[in-house]
């Protein structure tokens, strides 16, 4: 995450201010990110940053719900899946992994997301360009409810073709299935990897 805090009370469903803070204006400042509540009022809430004052960050689609004091949030970098988001019907899941060892990562971390309730889904993996750790990203199906995963041909991005500082995207239009993304890491480095999955229904 680029920055994490808490809503003030004069946040409002076009925008939420944080006076704790000094952020760097518009232009330049945090325009096309993406700023979500985690905790709190408005908890699961999104949207694409339109621009920023030092201590106010205005939505470029207004939020159903207005934070408030008890709203925690965070800026991301899921600029690039901007136009399934302003859409806002949309499911979504979201981890940040900082891996110092190599294995193997999943989104989910746990459980599979259901394919048959959506139309489609958009899978990314986004890894800023200071890292060298080697990623090999699979999409794993289930067709029996989750006992079983197979990696799903076609659908993975190895690592000779991941590009850094962009949002790598596996879109899968299968639906009769369970999903979820399987991430290995051969070699490790101590820098954040996003990833996140987005489900239209």
């Amino acid at each position: 995450s680029v920055d994490t805090g808490i809503a003030d009370a004069t946040s409002t469903v076009n925008y939420l201010d944080d006076s704790s803070k000094n952020w760097p204006p518009s232009p330049g400042g945090f325009e096309n990110l993406i700023v979500e509540i985690t905790e709190g009022t408005g908890e699961g809430q999104f949207a694409k940053i339109a621009s920023n004052t030092a201590t106010r960050i205005t939505f470029a689609v207004a939020m159903p719900v207005a934070p408030d004091t008890t709203s925690q949030y965070r800026i991301g970098f899921f600029g690039k899946m901007a136009g399934e988001i302003s859409s806002r019907a949309i499911s979504k899941t979201i981890r940040d992994i900082a891996p110092d060892a190599v294995g193997t990562f999943w989104l989910p971390e746990t459980g599979n997301i259901d394919l048959s309730k959506y139309l489609a889904s958009s899978w990314g993996i986004y890894a800023p360009t200071t890292t060298d750790m080697v990623i090999n990203c699979y999409l794993n199906i289930s067709h029996d409810g989750g006992t079983t995963w197979r990696r799903a041909a076609g659908y993975e991005i190895l690592d000779a073709d991941f590009v850094r500082d962009v949002w790598n995207t596996i879109d899968c239009p299968l639906k009769l299935a369970e999903a979820k993304l399987e991430v290995v890491i051969g070699t490790a480095h101590p820098a954040e990897l996003d990833l996140m999955c987005i489900a239209k229904p």
